[in-house]
Protein backbone atom coordinates (compact mmCIF):
# COMPACT_ATOMS: atom_id res chain seq x y z
CA UNK A 1 0.00 0.00 0.00
CA UNK A 2 2.61 2.55 0.90
CA UNK A 3 5.26 1.57 -1.66
CA UNK A 4 6.42 4.12 -4.19
CA UNK A 5 6.21 3.63 -8.00
CA UNK A 6 10.01 3.52 -8.16
CA UNK A 7 10.24 0.64 -5.71
CA UNK A 8 7.50 -1.30 -7.52
CA UNK A 9 9.39 -0.97 -10.82
CA UNK A 10 12.59 -2.07 -9.15
CA UNK A 11 10.95 -5.22 -7.72
CA UNK A 12 9.31 -6.20 -11.04
CA UNK A 13 12.52 -5.87 -13.11
CA UNK A 14 14.26 -9.19 -13.91
CA UNK A 15 17.52 -9.99 -12.21
CA UNK A 16 20.48 -9.13 -14.42
CA UNK A 17 22.78 -12.00 -15.39
CA UNK A 18 26.35 -11.72 -14.23
CA UNK A 19 28.69 -11.40 -17.23
CA UNK A 20 32.05 -13.17 -17.22
CA UNK A 21 35.16 -11.10 -16.77
CA UNK A 22 36.14 -9.19 -19.89
CA UNK A 23 32.69 -9.55 -21.55
CA UNK A 24 30.35 -6.51 -21.67
CA UNK A 25 27.22 -7.06 -19.61
CA UNK A 26 25.01 -6.19 -22.58
CA UNK A 27 26.37 -9.24 -24.46
CA UNK A 28 25.28 -11.69 -21.79
CA UNK A 29 21.67 -12.76 -21.36
CA UNK A 30 20.12 -10.54 -24.06
CA UNK A 31 16.45 -10.96 -24.92
CA UNK A 32 17.45 -11.82 -28.50
CA UNK A 33 19.81 -14.78 -28.49
CA UNK A 34 21.31 -13.65 -31.80
CA UNK A 35 22.85 -10.71 -29.91
CA UNK A 36 24.25 -12.84 -27.08
CA UNK A 37 27.70 -14.35 -26.62
CA UNK A 38 27.71 -18.14 -26.60
CA UNK A 39 30.23 -20.94 -26.93
CA UNK A 40 27.82 -22.90 -29.15
CA UNK A 41 28.98 -21.06 -32.25
CA UNK A 42 31.83 -18.94 -33.51
CA UNK A 43 32.27 -15.20 -33.29
CA UNK A 44 30.54 -13.20 -36.04
CA UNK A 45 32.83 -10.35 -37.18
CA UNK A 46 31.28 -7.23 -38.69
CA UNK A 47 33.07 -3.99 -38.01
CA UNK A 48 30.21 -1.53 -38.61
CA UNK A 49 26.55 -1.32 -39.58
CA UNK A 50 27.11 2.04 -41.28
CA UNK A 51 26.67 1.10 -44.96
CA UNK A 52 28.94 3.97 -45.99
CA UNK A 53 31.82 2.43 -44.03
CA UNK A 54 31.16 -1.30 -44.46
CA UNK A 55 33.51 -1.74 -47.44
CA UNK A 56 36.97 -0.19 -47.32
CA UNK A 57 39.05 0.68 -50.36
CA UNK A 58 41.37 -2.28 -49.68
CA UNK A 59 38.48 -4.73 -49.27
CA UNK A 60 36.84 -3.53 -52.47
CA UNK A 61 40.08 -3.97 -54.39
CA UNK A 62 40.58 -7.49 -53.02
CA UNK A 63 37.01 -8.50 -53.87
CA UNK A 64 37.32 -7.20 -57.43
CA UNK A 65 40.71 -8.86 -57.92
CA UNK A 66 39.34 -12.25 -56.87
CA UNK A 67 36.11 -11.88 -58.85
CA UNK A 68 38.12 -11.10 -61.99
CA UNK A 69 40.26 -14.20 -61.33
CA UNK A 70 37.16 -16.37 -60.91
CA UNK A 71 35.64 -14.90 -64.06
CA UNK A 72 38.75 -16.00 -65.96
CA UNK A 73 39.09 -19.48 -64.39
CA UNK A 74 35.69 -20.68 -63.12
CA UNK A 75 33.15 -21.37 -65.85
CA UNK A 76 30.20 -21.13 -63.46
CA UNK A 77 31.07 -17.56 -62.46
CA UNK A 78 31.93 -16.60 -66.03
CA UNK A 79 28.62 -18.02 -67.26
CA UNK A 80 26.72 -16.38 -64.42
CA UNK A 81 28.04 -12.98 -65.48
CA UNK A 82 27.90 -13.30 -69.26
CA UNK A 83 24.73 -15.36 -69.59
CA UNK A 84 22.82 -13.16 -67.16
CA UNK A 85 23.84 -10.07 -69.13
CA UNK A 86 22.67 -11.75 -72.34
CA UNK A 87 19.35 -12.65 -70.70
CA UNK A 88 18.77 -8.97 -69.89
CA UNK A 89 19.78 -8.21 -73.49
CA UNK A 90 19.26 -4.82 -75.10
CA UNK A 91 16.38 -2.45 -75.76
CA UNK A 92 15.60 -0.22 -78.72
CA UNK A 93 14.17 3.32 -78.35
CA UNK A 94 10.77 4.40 -79.64
CA UNK A 95 10.10 8.14 -79.88
CA UNK A 96 6.74 9.07 -78.30
CA UNK A 97 6.54 12.82 -78.78
CA UNK A 98 3.10 12.67 -80.42
CA UNK A 99 4.43 13.94 -83.77
CA UNK A 100 4.78 10.80 -85.90
CA UNK A 101 6.83 12.47 -88.62
CA UNK A 102 9.24 13.89 -86.07
CA UNK A 103 9.35 10.54 -84.24
CA UNK A 104 10.53 8.80 -87.41
CA UNK A 105 13.18 11.46 -87.99
CA UNK A 106 14.39 11.28 -84.37
CA UNK A 107 14.72 7.49 -84.48
CA UNK A 108 16.62 7.74 -87.77
CA UNK A 109 18.99 10.34 -86.27
CA UNK A 110 19.52 8.16 -83.20
CA UNK A 111 20.42 5.18 -85.42
CA UNK A 112 22.90 7.33 -87.34
CA UNK A 113 24.66 8.48 -84.17
CA UNK A 114 24.41 5.35 -82.04
CA UNK A 115 23.94 2.45 -84.43
CA UNK A 116 27.63 2.18 -85.37
CA UNK A 117 30.46 1.60 -82.88
CA UNK A 118 32.74 4.05 -84.70
CA UNK A 119 30.21 6.86 -84.17
CA UNK A 120 28.82 5.93 -80.77
CA UNK A 121 31.90 4.91 -78.77
CA UNK A 122 35.03 7.05 -78.38
CA UNK A 123 37.05 3.83 -78.44
CA UNK A 124 35.05 2.47 -81.40
CA UNK A 125 34.24 -0.86 -79.65
CA UNK A 126 30.51 -0.79 -78.91
CA UNK A 127 27.38 0.49 -80.57
CA UNK A 128 24.19 1.30 -78.68
CA UNK A 129 22.97 -2.31 -78.55
CA UNK A 130 26.35 -3.94 -77.86
CA UNK A 131 26.99 -1.49 -75.02
CA UNK A 132 23.96 -2.63 -73.02
CA UNK A 133 25.11 -6.23 -72.28
CA UNK A 134 28.60 -4.81 -71.71
CA UNK A 135 27.20 -2.49 -69.02
CA UNK A 136 25.45 -5.42 -67.37
CA UNK A 137 28.61 -7.54 -67.40
CA UNK A 138 30.55 -4.69 -65.81
CA UNK A 139 27.85 -4.14 -63.17
CA UNK A 140 27.72 -7.86 -62.34
CA UNK A 141 31.54 -7.94 -62.05
CA UNK A 142 32.64 -4.57 -60.64
CA UNK A 143 29.27 -3.30 -59.29
CA UNK A 144 29.29 -0.12 -61.44
CA UNK A 145 30.48 1.48 -64.68
CA UNK A 146 30.53 5.06 -66.00
CA UNK A 147 29.46 6.59 -69.32
CA UNK A 148 30.94 10.03 -70.05
CA UNK A 149 28.92 12.34 -72.33
CA UNK A 150 30.98 14.09 -74.99
CA UNK A 151 30.66 15.31 -78.61
CA UNK A 152 32.27 15.13 -81.99
CA UNK A 153 33.50 18.31 -83.65
CA UNK A 154 30.26 18.56 -85.66
CA UNK A 155 28.14 18.56 -82.50
CA UNK A 156 26.93 14.97 -82.77
CA UNK A 157 27.02 12.94 -79.55
CA UNK A 158 29.56 10.32 -78.60
CA UNK A 159 30.20 8.39 -75.41
CA UNK A 160 33.24 7.16 -73.46
CA UNK A 161 33.19 4.26 -70.99
CA UNK A 162 35.25 4.02 -67.79
CA UNK A 163 35.38 0.89 -65.65
CA UNK A 164 35.72 0.74 -61.86
CA UNK A 165 39.48 0.15 -62.14
CA UNK A 166 39.89 3.66 -63.58
CA UNK A 167 38.53 5.38 -60.43
CA UNK A 168 41.16 7.35 -58.50
CA UNK A 169 41.10 10.16 -56.00
CA UNK A 170 42.66 13.37 -57.39
CA UNK A 171 45.86 14.68 -55.88
CA UNK A 172 45.30 16.42 -52.54
CA UNK A 173 41.69 15.17 -52.44
CA UNK A 174 39.66 16.04 -49.35
CA UNK A 175 37.45 13.88 -47.15
CA UNK A 176 34.59 14.26 -49.59
CA UNK A 177 36.45 11.96 -52.01
CA UNK A 178 35.98 8.22 -51.47
CA UNK A 179 37.27 5.55 -53.88
CA UNK A 180 37.43 8.03 -56.77
CA UNK A 181 33.95 9.48 -56.13
CA UNK A 182 33.30 12.97 -54.75
CA UNK A 183 30.25 12.74 -52.50
CA UNK A 184 28.11 15.50 -50.98
CA UNK A 185 26.91 15.37 -47.39
CA UNK A 186 23.53 14.22 -48.68
CA UNK A 187 25.16 11.25 -50.42
CA UNK A 188 24.77 12.60 -53.97
CA UNK A 189 27.66 12.05 -56.36
CA UNK A 190 29.25 15.34 -57.36
CA UNK A 191 32.21 14.26 -59.51
CA UNK A 192 34.35 11.29 -60.53
CA UNK A 193 38.10 10.94 -60.84
CA UNK A 194 39.32 8.77 -63.73
CA UNK A 195 42.97 7.91 -64.23
CA UNK A 196 44.21 8.68 -67.75
CA UNK A 197 47.13 6.41 -68.66
CA UNK A 198 48.19 8.63 -71.56
CA UNK A 199 48.37 11.78 -69.44
CA UNK A 200 49.43 9.88 -66.29
CA UNK A 201 47.06 11.87 -64.12
CA UNK A 202 43.56 11.79 -62.67
CA UNK A 203 40.90 13.72 -64.62
CA UNK A 204 37.99 15.07 -62.58
CA UNK A 205 34.65 14.99 -64.44
CA UNK A 206 31.43 16.47 -62.99
CA UNK A 207 28.67 13.97 -62.27
CA UNK A 208 26.33 15.92 -64.57
CA UNK A 209 28.47 14.82 -67.52
CA UNK A 210 28.50 11.15 -66.50
CA UNK A 211 25.80 8.47 -66.60
CA UNK A 212 26.33 6.31 -63.52
CA UNK A 213 25.27 2.68 -63.92
CA UNK A 214 25.09 0.58 -60.75
CA UNK A 215 22.66 -1.09 -58.39
CA UNK A 216 22.67 0.19 -54.81
CA UNK A 217 21.50 -1.93 -51.88
CA UNK A 218 21.02 0.94 -49.43
CA UNK A 219 20.88 4.76 -49.44
CA UNK A 220 24.05 5.07 -47.37
CA UNK A 221 26.36 3.46 -49.93
CA UNK A 222 28.65 5.72 -51.92
CA UNK A 223 29.35 2.81 -54.26
CA UNK A 224 27.51 -0.52 -54.44
CA UNK A 225 28.99 -3.79 -53.22
CA UNK A 226 29.95 -6.19 -56.06
CA UNK A 227 27.03 -8.61 -56.60
CA UNK A 228 29.39 -11.60 -56.36
CA UNK A 229 31.04 -10.55 -53.09
CA UNK A 230 29.21 -13.37 -51.31
CA UNK A 231 30.39 -15.90 -53.89
CA UNK A 232 34.16 -15.44 -53.68
CA UNK A 233 34.95 -18.02 -50.99
CA UNK A 234 32.46 -20.58 -52.29
CA UNK A 235 33.84 -20.24 -55.82
CA UNK A 236 37.46 -20.55 -54.70
CA UNK A 237 36.56 -23.62 -52.63
CA UNK A 238 34.89 -25.28 -55.63
CA UNK A 239 37.87 -24.64 -57.91
CA UNK A 240 40.26 -25.99 -55.27
CA UNK A 241 38.15 -29.12 -54.67
CA UNK A 242 38.03 -29.73 -58.41
CA UNK A 243 41.78 -29.17 -58.65
CA UNK A 244 42.51 -31.67 -55.87
CA UNK A 245 40.18 -34.22 -57.46
CA UNK A 246 41.81 -33.89 -60.86
CA UNK A 247 45.30 -34.21 -59.39
CA UNK A 248 44.35 -37.33 -57.41
CA UNK A 249 42.73 -38.89 -60.47
CA UNK A 250 45.80 -38.21 -62.61
CA UNK A 251 48.12 -39.66 -59.98
CA UNK A 252 46.00 -42.79 -59.73
CA UNK A 253 46.04 -43.13 -63.52
CA UNK A 254 49.85 -43.49 -63.47
CA UNK A 255 49.43 -47.05 -62.12
CA UNK A 256 46.54 -49.00 -63.56
CA UNK A 257 47.15 -52.14 -61.48
CA UNK A 258 49.35 -53.32 -58.64
CA UNK A 259 50.55 -56.82 -57.69
CA UNK A 260 50.22 -57.53 -53.99
CA UNK A 261 52.45 -60.18 -52.38
CA UNK A 262 51.54 -62.08 -49.24
CA UNK A 263 53.93 -61.19 -46.41
CA UNK A 264 54.57 -64.89 -45.74
CA UNK A 265 55.45 -65.61 -49.37
CA UNK A 266 58.90 -65.04 -50.79
CA UNK A 267 58.59 -62.97 -53.99
CA UNK A 268 60.98 -63.70 -56.85
CA UNK A 269 63.86 -61.31 -57.39
CA UNK A 270 63.36 -58.49 -59.84
CA UNK A 271 59.57 -58.55 -59.76
CA UNK A 272 58.11 -55.13 -60.38
CA UNK A 273 55.47 -53.65 -58.12
CA UNK A 274 53.49 -51.92 -60.85
CA UNK A 275 52.60 -53.65 -64.08
CA UNK A 276 54.60 -52.05 -66.85
CA UNK A 277 57.07 -50.41 -64.44
CA UNK A 278 60.79 -51.14 -65.03
CA UNK A 279 62.54 -53.74 -62.86
CA UNK A 280 66.20 -54.77 -62.44
CA UNK A 281 67.01 -58.09 -64.12
CA UNK A 282 70.35 -60.02 -64.00
CA UNK A 283 71.25 -62.18 -67.03
CA UNK A 284 73.37 -65.37 -67.14
CA UNK A 285 76.59 -63.37 -67.44
CA UNK A 286 75.84 -61.44 -64.26
CA UNK A 287 74.99 -58.23 -66.12
CA UNK A 288 72.20 -56.08 -64.70
CA UNK A 289 69.75 -54.20 -66.90
CA UNK A 290 66.28 -52.65 -66.73
CA UNK A 291 63.36 -54.68 -68.00
CA UNK A 292 59.71 -53.67 -68.29
CA UNK A 293 56.80 -56.06 -68.61
CA UNK A 294 54.05 -54.48 -70.65
CA UNK A 295 50.73 -56.33 -70.82
CA UNK A 296 48.55 -55.51 -73.76
CA UNK A 297 44.99 -56.47 -74.60
CA UNK A 298 44.18 -60.12 -74.00
CA UNK A 299 47.36 -60.77 -71.98
CA UNK A 300 47.28 -62.06 -68.41
CA UNK A 301 50.36 -61.80 -66.21
CA UNK A 302 51.63 -64.98 -64.57
CA UNK A 303 51.49 -64.48 -60.83
CA UNK A 304 53.76 -66.25 -58.37
CA UNK A 305 52.48 -68.08 -55.29
CA UNK A 306 51.25 -65.63 -52.68
CA UNK A 307 50.63 -62.87 -55.24
CA UNK A 308 47.43 -61.27 -56.47
CA UNK A 309 46.70 -58.38 -58.81
CA UNK A 310 44.58 -55.44 -57.67
CA UNK A 311 43.13 -53.08 -60.27
CA UNK A 312 43.37 -49.47 -59.12
CA UNK A 313 40.14 -47.47 -59.41
CA UNK A 314 39.08 -44.02 -58.29
CA UNK A 315 35.53 -43.22 -57.22
CA UNK A 316 36.12 -39.47 -57.14
CA UNK A 317 34.19 -37.26 -57.23
CA UNK A 318 31.90 -39.01 -54.80
CA UNK A 319 28.18 -38.36 -54.49
CA UNK A 320 28.83 -36.34 -51.32
CA UNK A 321 31.39 -34.16 -53.08
CA UNK A 322 29.02 -33.55 -56.00
CA UNK A 323 26.23 -32.58 -53.63
CA UNK A 324 28.54 -30.22 -51.75
CA UNK A 325 29.54 -28.48 -54.98
CA UNK A 326 25.86 -28.22 -56.01
CA UNK A 327 24.94 -26.72 -52.62
CA UNK A 328 27.69 -24.14 -52.99
CA UNK A 329 26.53 -23.30 -56.51
CA UNK A 330 22.96 -22.96 -55.26
CA UNK A 331 24.06 -20.48 -52.59
CA UNK A 332 26.07 -18.49 -55.16
CA UNK A 333 23.13 -18.33 -57.58
CA UNK A 334 20.60 -17.45 -54.84
CA UNK A 335 22.74 -14.59 -53.60
CA UNK A 336 23.11 -13.35 -57.16
CA UNK A 337 19.34 -13.36 -57.58
CA UNK A 338 18.73 -16.26 -59.95
CA UNK A 339 17.82 -19.89 -59.12
CA UNK A 340 20.67 -22.26 -59.91
CA UNK A 341 18.33 -24.17 -62.25
CA UNK A 342 18.35 -21.25 -64.69
CA UNK A 343 22.13 -21.53 -64.99
CA UNK A 344 23.17 -25.09 -64.29
CA UNK A 345 20.43 -27.58 -63.34
CA UNK A 346 17.42 -27.05 -65.61
CA UNK A 347 17.40 -30.73 -66.63
CA UNK A 348 16.43 -31.77 -63.08
CA UNK A 349 13.08 -29.94 -63.21
CA UNK A 350 9.66 -31.12 -64.35
CA UNK A 351 7.27 -29.11 -66.52
CA UNK A 352 5.58 -27.10 -63.70
CA UNK A 353 8.96 -26.49 -62.07
CA UNK A 354 10.40 -25.17 -65.32
CA UNK A 355 7.43 -22.81 -65.77
CA UNK A 356 7.87 -21.41 -62.27
CA UNK A 357 11.61 -20.98 -62.72
CA UNK A 358 11.10 -19.27 -66.09
CA UNK A 359 8.57 -16.87 -64.55
CA UNK A 360 11.01 -16.16 -61.72
CA UNK A 361 13.81 -15.52 -64.22
CA UNK A 362 11.49 -13.31 -66.28
CA UNK A 363 10.74 -11.14 -63.26
CA UNK A 364 14.48 -10.88 -62.49
CA UNK A 365 15.13 -9.84 -66.09
CA UNK A 366 12.40 -7.17 -65.99
CA UNK A 367 13.87 -5.71 -62.78
CA UNK A 368 17.30 -5.44 -64.46
CA UNK A 369 15.74 -3.96 -67.59
CA UNK A 370 13.95 -1.34 -65.51
CA UNK A 371 17.32 -0.15 -64.18
CA UNK A 372 18.76 -0.42 -67.66
CA UNK A 373 16.13 2.05 -68.92
CA UNK A 374 17.53 4.77 -66.66
CA UNK A 375 20.76 4.64 -68.67
CA UNK A 376 18.84 4.30 -71.94
CA UNK A 377 16.71 7.40 -71.37
CA UNK A 378 19.74 9.52 -70.58
CA UNK A 379 21.51 8.35 -73.74
CA UNK A 380 18.39 9.06 -75.81
CA UNK A 381 17.81 12.52 -74.36
CA UNK A 382 21.43 13.56 -74.72
CA UNK A 383 21.53 12.33 -78.32
CA UNK A 384 18.30 14.06 -79.32
CA UNK A 385 19.33 17.25 -77.51
CA UNK A 386 22.56 17.27 -79.55
CA UNK A 387 20.55 16.79 -82.73
CA UNK A 388 18.30 19.73 -81.90
CA UNK A 389 21.28 21.90 -80.94
CA UNK A 390 23.24 21.22 -84.15
CA UNK A 391 20.18 21.72 -86.36
CA UNK A 392 19.77 18.15 -87.63
CA UNK A 393 16.47 17.84 -85.77
CA UNK A 394 13.69 20.32 -85.25
CA UNK A 395 11.17 20.31 -82.44
CA UNK A 396 8.11 18.07 -82.56
CA UNK A 397 4.61 19.50 -82.67
CA UNK A 398 1.69 18.17 -80.69
CA UNK A 399 -1.84 17.84 -82.06
CA UNK A 400 -2.85 21.22 -80.62
CA UNK A 401 0.02 22.93 -82.47
CA UNK A 402 2.19 23.45 -79.41
CA UNK A 403 5.69 22.09 -78.94
CA UNK A 404 5.79 18.36 -78.46
CA UNK A 405 7.68 16.50 -75.74
CA UNK A 406 10.88 15.51 -77.54
CA UNK A 407 12.31 13.82 -74.46
CA UNK A 408 9.52 11.25 -74.07
CA UNK A 409 10.67 7.80 -75.22
CA UNK A 410 9.69 4.16 -74.83
CA UNK A 411 11.75 1.04 -75.38
CA UNK A 412 11.24 -2.35 -76.96
CA UNK A 413 13.22 -5.19 -75.42
CA UNK A 414 14.03 -8.71 -76.45
CA UNK A 415 11.45 -11.48 -76.49
CA UNK A 416 10.77 -12.84 -73.00
CA UNK A 417 11.68 -16.39 -72.02
CA UNK A 418 8.92 -19.00 -72.26
CA UNK A 419 8.43 -22.70 -72.96
CA UNK A 420 4.81 -22.32 -74.14
CA UNK A 421 5.20 -19.90 -77.04
CA UNK A 422 2.19 -21.18 -78.96
CA UNK A 423 -0.15 -21.33 -75.96
CA UNK A 424 0.81 -17.84 -74.78
CA UNK A 425 0.44 -16.39 -78.29
CA UNK A 426 -3.08 -17.79 -78.56
CA UNK A 427 -3.94 -16.42 -75.13
CA UNK A 428 -2.72 -12.94 -76.09
CA UNK A 429 -4.71 -13.01 -79.32
CA UNK A 430 -7.82 -14.00 -77.35
CA UNK A 431 -7.22 -11.07 -74.98
CA UNK A 432 -6.95 -8.66 -77.92
CA UNK A 433 -10.12 -10.10 -79.48
CA UNK A 434 -11.92 -9.71 -76.15
CA UNK A 435 -10.74 -6.11 -75.78
CA UNK A 436 -8.67 -6.66 -72.62
CA UNK A 437 -5.25 -6.78 -74.30
CA UNK A 438 -3.26 -4.19 -76.26
CA UNK A 439 -1.00 -4.40 -79.29
CA UNK A 440 1.62 -2.39 -77.43
CA UNK A 441 1.85 -5.03 -74.68
CA UNK A 442 1.90 -7.80 -77.28
CA UNK A 443 4.73 -6.12 -79.15
CA UNK A 444 6.71 -5.55 -75.94
CA UNK A 445 6.51 -9.23 -74.99
CA UNK A 446 7.66 -10.26 -78.46
CA UNK A 447 10.41 -7.64 -78.53
CA UNK A 448 8.87 -5.64 -81.39
CA UNK A 449 7.71 -2.09 -82.01
CA UNK A 450 3.91 -2.30 -82.03
CA UNK A 451 3.64 0.68 -84.38
CA UNK A 452 5.96 -0.91 -86.91
CA UNK A 453 4.12 -4.20 -86.56
CA UNK A 454 0.77 -2.47 -87.11
CA UNK A 455 2.02 -0.59 -90.19
CA UNK A 456 3.43 -3.80 -91.62
CA UNK A 457 0.17 -5.64 -90.97
CA UNK A 458 -1.91 -2.92 -92.65
CA UNK A 459 0.43 -2.97 -95.66
CA UNK A 460 0.14 -6.77 -95.91
CA UNK A 461 -3.66 -6.72 -95.67
CA UNK A 462 -3.91 -3.97 -98.31
CA UNK A 463 -1.63 -5.94 -100.64
CA UNK A 464 -3.62 -9.14 -100.07
CA UNK A 465 -6.92 -7.38 -100.80
CA UNK A 466 -5.53 -5.85 -103.98
CA UNK A 467 -4.17 -9.20 -105.13
CA UNK A 468 -7.50 -10.93 -104.43
CA UNK A 469 -9.34 -8.30 -106.49
CA UNK A 470 -6.90 -8.76 -109.40
CA UNK A 471 -7.32 -12.55 -109.30
CA UNK A 472 -11.05 -12.48 -108.71
CA UNK A 473 -10.78 -14.27 -105.37
CA UNK A 474 -13.03 -13.58 -102.40
CA UNK A 475 -10.76 -12.06 -99.72
CA UNK A 476 -12.89 -13.34 -96.83
CA UNK A 477 -12.72 -16.88 -98.22
CA UNK A 478 -8.97 -16.71 -98.84
CA UNK A 479 -8.31 -15.23 -95.37
CA UNK A 480 -11.06 -16.44 -93.02
CA UNK A 481 -11.32 -14.75 -89.61
CA UNK A 482 -9.43 -16.32 -86.75
CA UNK A 483 -11.48 -18.70 -84.65
CA UNK A 484 -10.72 -16.92 -81.40
CA UNK A 485 -12.84 -15.42 -78.69
CA UNK A 486 -14.43 -12.95 -81.12
CA UNK A 487 -15.36 -15.60 -83.69
CA UNK A 488 -18.53 -16.86 -81.93
CA UNK A 489 -19.82 -13.30 -81.60
CA UNK A 490 -19.19 -12.60 -85.29
CA UNK A 491 -20.85 -15.84 -86.28
CA UNK A 492 -23.82 -15.03 -84.07
CA UNK A 493 -24.22 -11.59 -85.66
CA UNK A 494 -23.90 -12.92 -89.21
CA UNK A 495 -26.43 -15.76 -88.74
CA UNK A 496 -30.02 -14.60 -89.33
CA UNK A 497 -32.45 -15.34 -86.49
CA UNK A 498 -34.59 -18.44 -87.04
CA UNK A 499 -38.16 -17.91 -88.24
CA UNK A 500 -40.97 -18.77 -85.87
CA UNK A 501 -42.35 -22.24 -86.56
CA UNK A 502 -46.11 -22.43 -87.07
CA UNK A 503 -47.97 -23.75 -84.11
CA UNK A 504 -49.50 -27.21 -84.34
CA UNK A 505 -52.65 -25.73 -82.96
Amino acid sequence: MGHSKKSRNRRSAPAAAVAPAGVPASYWGNNYQGASVTTDRGYVPWSTIDTREELSNFERGELLRRIHWLKAHFGFVRGLIRNSADLVGWQTPQALSGDEEWDDAAEAYFRDCCGEASAFDVAGKFDFEDAQPMLMRAAFTDAHIFTVLTKWDDGNPRFAFYEAAALRNPKDAGKEWRDGIKVAKSGRHLAYGFYDHGLDKVIEIPAASVIYFGEFDSPGQDAPVPPLAHAVNHSVDITEVWGFQKKATKLTSLGGAVIETDAAAKPPAGRQAFIGAPSTVTNANGEKFQNANVYGGGQIPALQPGQKMNILKDDRPSANQRQLVLDLKRDIASGFGLPVEVIDEMFSLTGPGIRYIMDFAGNWIRCRQKRQKVWLRQVWRYTIACGIANGRLGLPKSKDGKKGQWWVVGFTGQRLLTIDRGKESRARLDEIDAGVGTWENWGEIDGMDWKDRTKQRVAEVAYAQQLCEEKGVDFARAFPPRQGSAAPAEAEESTPPPKDKPSKE
